[in-house]
């Protein structure tokens, strides 16, 4: 059988809210560790659970359609810079080295600005969503 003592630890080391923890422990502290103790723990710590099932799911969808968006915005970036570079080489002699250099170097760069965008913005999203669901969680 599990002591008051013990019953105290697991209390005050649950990720339960503070207000949870000190209804637990005035019940303890009145009841001891009866049937209607377990139950009321029981449902405190199910309350919880799903508290933080429902903000788990609210971090993960806000993930998915931020980062969807990032991604479409991306694509669409390089697809851009694609038909600009195909306009750009029409009517280019493919023979000539110095025209094809300087508009592959200007693309290169273009994508490169693009990825660098792109990671820009992904990471500060991760940030953001991951944050607020670390805030959410202490």
């Amino acid at each position: 059988m599990v002591n008051r003592e013990e019953i105290l630890n697991i209390i005050n080391e649950s990720f339960l809210s503070e207000e949870d923890k000190q209804i637990l422990r005035i019940q303890l502290e009145r009841e001891g560790v009866s049937e209607s103790f377990s139950a009321k723990m029981n449902q405190l710590l199910i309350r919880a659970l799903e508290k933080r099932t429902h903000k788990y799911e609210e971090v993960m969808n806000d993930f998915e359609s931020s980062y969807k968006s990032i991604e479409d915005e991306y694509k669409i970036k390089r697809q851009e810079l694609a038909s600009t570079l195909d306009k750009r080489l029409d009517g280019v002699d493919p023979i000539d080295a110095t025209a094809n250099k300087k508009i592959f170097d200007e693309h290169y760069k273009n994508v490169d600005t693009a990825q660098a965008s792109y990671e820009k913005q992904a990471k500060e999203m991760f940030s953001r969503v991951f944050s607020s669901a670390m805030i959410d969680t202490l």
